[in-house]
Parts: structure tokens; C-alpha cells; sequence
């Protein structure tokens, strides 16, 4: 209860220090003095640390401050080091937030680690670093971990040294997009995160070379407890290790057990694993409460004490010689730690992969001897290349867990997507879990039945909504760009646009499809682009690589859709005076027409969608050169998406004379560059309509139509639903 208490206060007081933080940017970039408290971590080509800001220097005056922000910076910057004094020209903001369900909040994520802002910088140039050896620990931890990456960089090919570097020191700018995507889809992405398997083979390695060196001298051996010194001689050494490394959460965890193990060998104790787990949890835990709620301590402590609970129960079956003890061991292992965390696994990355258990054995048997040996190269550098017999093994064995990976990413199903579960079917797979490693007799038979039960009913249908008879639209707030998904009556789903990209966000995976997931879609039966701007299809390769895609529409002009090149999915192109229909839903197809002088924007894709007496108009991004064609076709309907997010050069008044629309949706990002939707606009459609919506105001809408009527409600006011009558 104490340990509780003392986590609550120590997040609220985080939260509290957050929210005092001074907005002292505005929307300008500033010159900022700070002071690095985190080594950078690299992921798309951007790399991301943490600093505590000491000055601002902007217009002209300087600003003393003493807080922490969260810095991106284009490119792999592996120059950064752990308080490391720089000057940067960033531009600051607190995070967007999005009104979507299902959408995971950053501001949230940052305020429990006591930060407000995120900032950017443009260009990689936009960062010095002060250099200032000031004699501490931490600068020689730097200068060690950027000479074993040049060393190392050096010793071998460019794929090779990404991967050792990674599985031995956390260092990850160096891998390439394939070998991330190899080691994700076969499910042994963990190894290329420092864990408790890396420390646990580190300090595996250097007890017994302690306890062999040891035993060398009789006098030693007859006179003192061999065991006790070289488990106290291994703890200086796996300490430097885990802060060389990073000293992520799970290396943390990963130490403090470790350690303790090291612990009671040295005072003659036989260590009981589940209570150390236990002490390193709850150490942890008042180091920095927020880790509760990180991903890598979840899934590390799931898999600890899943394989703490049901390694034991087999320790009968694994018997025979080395060969077939190490595989009968990394099997259970491997079965133990994916039972314990894939629940988390689905629930963050909304995939399992089949092919987990076989690939980590294989991955496991050459990273066990890879590890040591690379530690023995790094203490051994003075030895000129030319004569070390070390990395011609070390390469051999990196190549080959590549290879491994690359194997088992290449087949069938590597991974197969699953809708991420909700809190009953949490609570119902952990508690199924725990009572199946408990000795099973009949009345536990009984209740793992009642709770399997309950777990089945718990469960969703793929997708609920869209089946009721009634025509389902929901315009997504996808910041500054447009998604809709319309679920049509007899449960088709079409997805009209799928967001922006930026170097920072690919909307389409951080948005779109964790909405997607929350509803349980896994197939997208119609993906329609309005037109090729990357507002509109930023996050397409994503959702195609994600998501089983049935046809994608596209408007019938001369622009080429790129991401579409080379996937073998049926494309389907529309253009004016087009008809179909759809699920008792009729499409009509206004633009684009057969004009190639227009703009990209105004030959986007008009299409109406009619469901009994009401109707939606889509019109993308066209503007008035193109409303003005199309207000003379009869375009009268229920809900327009509001032209082009809103501008000024769109919702004319004679379009929206045509429109006459009962509800509008303006689609655009919070504080966007454009200044999208403009005062002109909104006066204008204040006019024309009784209802406005934005994004930007209202957070994601939904809108519903039985054919008779439509109604709405909104992310942020959902506990309210108005409706209105409209006749096509």
C-alpha cells in the first residue's frame, strides 16, 4: 500500500510539474542552450533524446528555464551522448491531440514524465554540440560507446555492424529498414533491444570466466569460496555493461535481478527468482512510478513472470544430452515469455507472429556465443584486425541470424493481424492463464471453463457496427488531411482517404489504423484516394501493408498514384457521370472530369453516396473553378465534407447554394500552417447550413442515417446526439 501511495504521489507531482512548465516558444523557432539527459534513440531516419532545456534565446533576449522537453532531429545523429551541453534551433509545441478512439495520447505519455513539449528541428545543421569533457563518469561512458561504434562499423559490413551493435550495446542508428522488418515479422525484434536475455548471457559469461580463472590457483580453491568472489567480481563489469547500453527499462529490471541473483550466491543464498522479480518491480517502480505504464516494462515483466510460472512446471521433460536440453529449455522459454505477453503484443502492435517460437530457438542458439564473443572483441581492440581471429566468427554468426530472421519473415503469415483486446478479455485471458499453471483438479476445470466462457462472450464480433441496417460515416481527426470510414448497411467498409504523413508521423499508423483496430476492421472492402497529395494518401502503405484491402478507387486522370505501383490489388478509376451501387447504397460520381488543365486539387474525386432519403457529398480538395461546374449538377445533400479543409479559395457561395447541406465537416489539423478553415469560409457556410463541425473543434464525428433521417455526435460531446431531415 505504501509503494502504491508513493507511485501516485510521484505521478501526480510529475503530471503538476508538466503543467507548470512555461510556454515560453510561441509558434517561432528558438535558440536553445540544453543540456542532453537521455541517449538518442534512432527509428525512420529520425532520432529522438531528451533534454533539459537551461535558456531560450529568442528576439533577442534570453530566458532562464529549467525544464524538460522531448527533441526530434532529422537524420541518424550517433555524435549525441548522455549530458551532452548543446545549442539547438527548434521549434517547440505541446503534442497534438486527436479526438479518435483508439488513438494513443503523447501528451498524456509526456506529462507522466513530468514534460509539456515536443520540439523539432528542420535540418540536422540546426544542432552543435558544445563539447565540455568535464570529467565526469558519464563522459567516458560517451567516448566508449562512440569509439566500440566506430570500431565496429569499421570491422564490418554495413548490415552486420546495424545488427551487433544493437544486440550488444542498444545502439540502433545503423540498422536498415529490411533488417527492422525481418526481425519484426519473425518476432525476434526483442533481441534487438537490450533485455534480461543480453544481461543474463553477460553475466552468465563473466561468472564462469571468473570462476574458471579462479580456480586456476589451488590456494584460492582450498582457502576461499570461489563461487562468492567471482559473483561479486561480475558486478562491476555487467554495471557497465547495462549503463554502456542505455540503461532502458529492461535493462534496469534486468540489472537489479541480476544483481540480486549475483547477491545471494555471494552471501551463500540459493536465490528464488519469483521474489527477486518482485524486489526489481517494486524498485523500479519508486525509482520512476511512470514506468508502469511503459511498453517495454510491461511486456518485459509479463514475460519474466510468465516464464517464472510455467518453466518450473516442465523441468521434468527436459532432459537428454546439451543438444536437446538447450532446445526442450529455449522452447518452453520461448512458449512461456509469447504466452505471458501476447495479450500486450496484439494490444500495441496489433500483430502476432506464427512463427515466434521456431524463429527465437534458431535466433537464440548463434546470439548466445555472438554476445560474449563480442564482448571479448570489444576488451581485446588494441589487437590489430589483421590478426584477430574474432570478428571473421562474429560476422559469420551475425549473418547468420540475419539470414535466420530474413527466413522466417519470408513465409507464409509471418504476421497475422489480431484487433487489440479490451479490458474484459485482459482480465480474462490473465486469469484463464494463471489457473492453467496451478495443478488443475476438477472444480478449477470447472472455473477455467466459466472463465473461457466468459472470455468468448467478452469477445467482440470482428465488427458490430455497420450490421444494424443503418448507413454508418465517421470523418476521422486525422489532423491536417482527411479520412472517413463509412460503414455501409450490411457491413462493407470503405475507407475514403487515409491521412497525412510528415518525417515526424505517418498518420495512417499512428491514426487511422489504430481506429480501425479499436472497431475491430481488419479488411478494407473499398479504399477510395480522392486525389495524390499527401494530406490525403500519406498513410496508404501503411494501411496496405497492414490491412486486407478488397478494391481501391482512384480518380481517372492523369496523376499517378506511386504507392499503388507494383501491388497486386484491384484498381478501379472513376471519373464524371459514374454510377454504381453498393449494399442498397447508391454512389454517384460528379468530377473528375475529362479536363487536364485543372489542378491536382480540382480533380479530385466527387462522388455522392444516397441511402434511402438522405445523402453525403465527398469532395476532396476541389476549389471554385470546380464548384462552380459542379453547382450546376443537382448536388443537394444531407452532409458535405467541406471542400479543401476549409480554405478561403473553396465553399463558394453559389456551391454551397447548390449544396444546401444540413450538416458541414471541415476536416483540418489544430493550429496548421494554413490557417485552415478560414473566417471567410466559416462565414460563408454559417449561411448555407445549420450545423458546422471541424475536426480540429469536435475531435472525430460521427454520423449515422437510417435512410430517413441523419444524426451525429462527436469524440468530444458524446453523450449528446442531434439529428436532422435532408432529401437528396
Amino acid at each position: 500500500m505504501l509503494v502504491f501511495l508513493t507511485g501516485i504521489s510521484s505521478i501526480k507531482l510529475l503530471i503538476e510539474k508538466s503543467e507548470n512548465t512555461p510556454d515560453i516558444f510561441g509558434n517561432e523557432p528558438a535558440l536553445v542552450l540544453a543540456e542532453t539527459v537521455s541517449f538518442p534513440e534512432s527509428n525512420n531516419g529520425i532520432t529522438s533524446f531528451t533534454a533539459r532545456i537551461d535558456s531560450v534565446h529568442k528576439q533577442g533576449k534570453i530566458i532562464r528555464a529549467k525544464f524538460t522537453v522531448l527533441i526530434f532531429i532529422p537524420g541518424e545523429n550517433t555524435d549525441i551522448g548522455f549530458y551532452d551541453l548543446i545549442l539547438a534551433k527548434i521549434k517547440c509545441s505541446e503534442p497534438a491531440e486527436y479526438g479518435v478512439p483508439g488513438v494513443a495520447s503523447m501528451k498524456k505519455r509526456l506529462r507522466l514524465e513530468g514534460m509539456r513539449f515536443v520540439c523539432t528541428a528542420t535540418d540536422k545543421q540546426d544542432l552543435i554540440k558544445l563539447r565540455k569533457d568535464d570529467g565526469r563518469i558519464i563522459s567516458f561512458i560517451n567516448h566508449l560507446r562512440r569509439h566500440l561504434g566506430k570500431a565496429v562499423s569499421s570491422a564490418f559490413r554495413k548490415q552486420e555492424s546495424g545488427f551487433i551493435l544493437a544486440a550488444t550495446l542498444g545502439i540502433k542508428e545503423g540498422l536498415d529498414k529490411k533488417t527492422l522488418q525481418d526481425f519484426r515479422k519473425s518476432g525476434t525484434a526483442h533481441i534487438l533491444a537490450i533485455s534480461g536475455m543480453h544481461v543474463g548471457i553477460i553475466a552468465g559469461f563473466f561468472y564462469f570466466l571468473f570462476r574458471f580463472m579462479l580456480k586456476i590457483n589451488t590456494k584460492l580453491l582450498i582457502y576461499c569460496n570461489i563461487r562468492r568472489i567471482a559473483a561479486l567480481l561480475t558486478m562491476p563489469f555487467l554495471l557497465l555493461f547495462c549503463v554502456v547500453s542505455g540503461m532502458s527499462p529492461s535493462v534496469q529490471r534486468a540489472f537489479i535481478m541480476a544483481a540480486l541473483c549475483l547477491s545471494a550466491i555471494a552471501f551463500l543464498r540459493k536465490p528464488v527468482i519469483l521474489y527477486i522479480a518482485c524486489t526489481a518491480c517494486v524498485v523500479m517502480l519508486l525509482i520512476n512510478p511512470a514506468w508502469l505504464f511503459d511498453i517495454s516494462f510491461q511486456l518485459s515483466f509479463a514475460a519474466v513472470f510468465s516464464i517464472i510460472l510455467i518453466v518450473p512446471k516442465f523441468t521434468d521433460y527436459i532432459h537428454g544430452g546439451r543438444t536437446a536440453i538447450y532446445l526442450k529449455t529455449s522452447a518452453i522459454t520461448s512458449i512461456a515469455g509469447f504466452l505471458g505477453t501476447a495479450p500486450l503484443i496484439s494490444f500495441y502492435f496489433k500483430f502476432l507472429p506464427p512463427w515466434f517460437i521456431p524463429a527465437n530457438i534458431a535466433v537464440l542458439l548463434l546470439l548466445s556465443p555472438l554476445i560474449p564473443l563480442s564482448v571479448i572483441y570489444f576488451l581485446f581492440l588494441w589487437i590489430p584486425a589483421a590478426i584477430n581471429p574474432l570478428p571473421p566468427v562474429i560476422s559469420a554468426l551475425a549473418y547468420l541470424i540475419l539470414k535466420t530472421a530474413g527466413f522466417f519473415a519470408s513465409l507464409p503469415y509471418s504476421q497475422i493481424a489480431v484487433p487489440p483486446p479490451d479490458i474484459p478479455q485482459f482480465a480474462s485471458y490473465y486469469a484463464v492463464f494463471l489457473i492453467m499453471v496451478q495443478r488443475i483438479t476438477v472444480m478449477r476445470k470447472f472455473l477455467i471453463a466459466i472463465l473461457i466462457m466468459s472470455a468468448l462472450l467478452a469477445t467482440e464480433n470482428l465488427s458490430t457496427t455497420g450490421k444494424n441496417g443503418n448507413l454508418s460515416v465517421t470523418f476521422i481527426d486525422a489532423g491536417q488531411g482527411d479520412s472517413a470510414l463509412i460503414e455501409l448497411p450490411q457491413g462493407k467498409k470503405m475507407l475514403v482517404d487515409c491521412g497525412g504523413k510528415t518525417p515526424y508521423r505517418d498518420n495512417g499508423e499512428r491514426i487511422i489504423a489504430p481506429y480501425l483496430f479499436r472497431k475491430k476492421i481488419k479488411r478494407i472492402d473499398y479504399l477510395v484516394l480522392t486525389h495524390p497529395q499527401s494530406d490525403h494518401i500519406g498513410g496508404l502503405n501503411y494501411l496496405l501493408d497492414h490491412f486486407s484491402i478488397g478494391e481501391v478507387w482512384i480518380p481517372d486522370i492523369k496523376e499517378k498514384f506511386t504507392d499503388l505501383e507494383g501491388r497486386n490489388i484491384k484498381i478501379v478509376k472513376w471519373h464524371s457521370d459514374n454510377y454504381t451501387n453498393i449494399d442498397n447504397v447508391s454512389f454517384m460520381f460528379f468530377n473528375p472530369a475529362n479536363d487536364e488543365s485543372v489542378s491536382v486539387n480540382d480533380s479530385s474525386l466527387v462522388f455522392s453516396l444516397v441511402y434511402g432519403k438522405t445523402s453525403f457529398l465527398f469532395t476532396g480538395d476541389i476549389e471554385e473553378e470546380t464548384e462552380s461546374k459542379l453547382s450546376l449538377r443537382s448536388i443537394k445533400s444531407a452532409v458535405l465534407k467541406v471542400p479543401h479543409h476549409g480554405s478561403c479559395t473553396s465553399s463558394s457561395e453559389k456551391f454551397l447554394n447548390a449544396v444546401s447541406p444540413e450538416i458541414a465537416v471541415i476536416s483540418a489539423g489544430r493550429n496548421n500552417p494554413f490557417r485552415h478553415p478560414c473566417s471567410k469560409a466559416v462565414e460563408r457556410l454559417k449561411k448555407h447550413t445549420k450545423v458546422i463541425l471541424a475536426t480540429p473543434i469536435d475531435g472525430s464525428i460521427f454520423i449515422e442515417s437510417d435512410g430517413e433521417m441523419v444524426c451525429y455526435t462527436t469524440y468530444y460531446n458524446k453523450g449528446n446526439s442531434s439529428c436532422s431531415e435532408n432529401s437528396p
